[in-house]
């Protein structure tokens, strides 16, 4: 299998509800986000995918959360009946995960997504990867 990752730094802000149901306090970090794409075979240009394609994909995605309060955003915003409630806890996990959602449909057919992996802290991180 032939495998390409790009990397993407961006500064966002959450709060997790932790096990006692509690919501720690608003924090930010400096999220390094790695993607990995692979493919048993390569396209007409012997490559993977464009490098170029996949960042801008990233890009377009990352947009959406740079400088701002994952709390706030799909999908982890509240509901009208209930908003501070959040529909997904914004840990890692789910970042990584709702990344990766986003990020599928950018994929060319022939290739998967094999892996988001973010860095919430210096040697804290947290991975989905395709099964």
């Amino acid at each position: 299998m032939f495998e390409i990752k790009i990397q993407k730094t961006f500064y966002a802000e959450h709060a997790i509800f932790l096990y006692d149901q509690s919501l720690e306090d608003m924090h930010g970090h400096q999220w390094e986000l790695e993607v990995a794409v692979g493919s048993d075979s390569l396209d007409e240009i012997e490559v993977v995918m464009d490098f170029h394609v996949l960042e801008q994909a990233v890009n377009k995605i990352v947009a959406n959360y740079e400088g701002k309060n994952f709390n706030a955003l799909e999908p982890f915003v509240g509901t009208a009946d209930d908003p501070h409630r959040l529909k997904l806890n914004p840990t890692a996990e789910r970042i990584a995960w709702w990344i990766a959602q986003r990020l599928e449909p950018s994929i060319p057919s022939h290739a998967q997504l094999l892996s988001v992996q973010i860095m919430e802290a210096q040697g804290c991180y947290a991975t989905w990867k395709h099964r």
